[in-house]
């Protein structure tokens, strides 16, 4: 901080010598005292000194972030002490906004705790108590991949023990004392625990944890209740001009995708209770709307309007085009500033005459409230992060860098779905009856990652140390093996393209490509 103050030191050069030194053993600047730094520091603090800042150097060549990432994923047989600096230093990367680096980090500490469980069970255990949702759901998901990869290579009674002690710090971390609401950290966690706790039940012994607790629901509070949209335009320093949209920072995307393909997917407990309370709102509303639409006619007319109106809202729907046509007449005899008001009377009718047998869903307006409301209770403010957000916005491109808000966004998202599930059943889409929430497969854009899934797709940029660190790699994974069964195709200089390609003739049989024989003259 001294060098720091005293401008010795550029504002992000103390990441980069931090990062190069993080995986450095018995360094006093390593990932420990980097550790001890972030720890301290409370969520929106830590965003803005450590993430945001983190961005400047991921988005350099050769950076060291893209190293230690790199090298991470390359080396599951790294050193244990290099391996648990390495880790601790890929958990605190999961706080980055930016889609990619959480991503290849998750995958980068899958891989280098490949044969250090223990590695990653005191990681578990370190970073229980974490105040940042973001690295928690990480953290677990690595250790849920960590028992996917090995449930089918416990070859003695020790790797059995590693993986019931990995299974136990989970089930502490996330069952052991109040279970929060975020849906995949607690799938993540019941999966993790029932694999391990099936290999225990196999050897003949047992995980040591109460498996029913991971069972949802899990009883989270209900029913939802928000902040007004004016209080929320207040705490995001905004306006309010009647479109929730405008009041926070959540964007109209997020809104129309969140109740197109996510609220559709559950069912509202209760039905019929829920519809009557929906009745009696509705109708209110609808006798607002009229008393504002007669209030705003002539004083000759205001009587012929009432009467006017009140018989369209209370034909039959069965009537649909015809009423259509009554309203475009009515309109027509309307003011301007009446026919807005008119519309609003129709909207409200058209759904209250609609509402008997309809499927109800959760109220979009109610839930996008809720997820506001968390984004400013996550620490959010206009003062810390409104400039940088729009900065962000303005200049994504290609990259998968969100603004700090859309991650806290993020974040509710998945403990609004965790609210939900809990008390909600799932439609999903389907003809069939509304069924039991059983995991996030069912519900549409919750899962965001298979961390067990190990192969890269990304691309380092070329001429950098993580290119050149990756193509390395990729030259000891491309050396032939038994199991490739591919065959040369050799072009002929002597003919045309056009002819090398029609030409089937070396193309190998389908089975070919599927099966091998290995070594041991066992097929596959």
């Amino acid at each position: 901080g001294k060098y720091l103050n005293a401008s010795v030191i550029e504002d992000h050069d103390w990441l980069r010598i931090v990062s190069s030194l993080a995986c450095v053993p018995d360094h006093p600047l390593n990932a420990e005292w980097l550790h001890q730094k972030l720890w301290r520091m409370s969520l929106p603090q830590r965003d803005e000194a450590w993430s945001q800042s983190l961005l400047w150097v991921y988005s350099d060549d050769g950076n060291p972030v893209s190293r230690t990432v790199d090298w991470s994923w390359a080396n599951p047989d790294a050193p244990e002490d290099v391996a648990q600096l390495a880790s601790v230093y890929l958990a605190w990367l999961f706080t980055s906004p930016n889609r990619r680096l959480r991503d290849t980090a998750t995958k980068a500490l899958v891989s280098v705790t490949t044969h250090h469980p223990k590695v990653l069970t005191d990681l578990v255990r370190r970073f229980t108590d974490v105040n940042d949702p973001y690295v928690l759901d990480r953290v677990i998901a690595a250790a849920y991949a960590h028992a996917l990869r090995r449930r089918n290579h416990v070859e003695s009674a020790s790797d059995l023990a590693e993986l019931q002690q990995l299974a136990q710090a989970v089930f502490d971390a996330v069952f052991g004392k109040g279970i929060g609401a975020h849906q995949m950290v607690r799938h993540r966690a019941q999966m993790c625990a029932e694999v391990v706790g099936h290999l225990c039940r196999a050897a003949g012994e047992e995980l040591g944890r109460d498996l029913a607790a991971t069972q949802p629901p899990y009883g989270t509070s209900w029913p939802l209740t928000a902040p007004s949209a004016r209080a929320l335009a207040k705490g995001f320093g905004r306006d309010y001009d009647g479109y929730l949209g405008s009041a926070t920072e959540i964007d109209w995307e997020f809104e129309h995708n969140f109740e197109r393909n996510v609220l559709k997917d559950f069912v509202l407990p209760d039905q019929e209770n829920v519809r009557a309370a929906r009745r009696r709102t509705l109708a209110g509303q609808q006798a607002e709307a009229l008393e504002r639409l007669v209030a705003g006619a002539a004083p000759s007319r205001k009587e012929r309007v009432r009467r006017r109106a009140h018989s369209l809202v209370t034909q039959g729907q069965d009537r649909a085009t015809r009423s259509a046509e009554a309203w475009s007449k009515f309109y027509q005899s309307l003011s301007k500033a009446s026919q807005s008001d008119a519309r609003r009377l129709r909207e409200v009718a058209l759904e209250l005459s609609q509402l008997d047998g309809k499927v109800l869903h959760p109220d979009t307006d109610l839930c996008t409230r809720w997820i506001a409301a968390r984004i400013l209770d996550l620490g959010w403010t206009k003062e810390r992060f409104g400039e940088s957000d729009t900065r962000v916005r303005e200049h994504r491109g290609e990259n998968a860098t969100d603004p700090i808000s859309k991650k806290y966004e993020r974040i509710a998202f998945q403990e609004l779905c965790g609210h939900l599930v809990d008390h909600c059943l799932i439609a999903a889409g389907r003809e069939q009856d509304p069924e039991v929430y059983e995991g996030p497969w069912q519900i549409s854009e919750t899962i965001d990652i298979d961390p067990s899934l190990l192969v890269r797709g990304d691309e380092a940029e070329a001429d950098t140390s993580a290119y050149r660190l990756r193509e390395i790699r990729l030259r000891n994974e491309q050396e032939p093996t038994w199991w490739r069964s591919g065959r040369d195709h050799q072009l002929n200089s002597d003919s045309t393209d056009d002819v090398w390609l029609s030409d089937t003739s070396d193309i190998p049989r389908l089975d070919d490509l599927i099966s091998a024989t290995d070594p041991d003259g066992n097929e596959w």
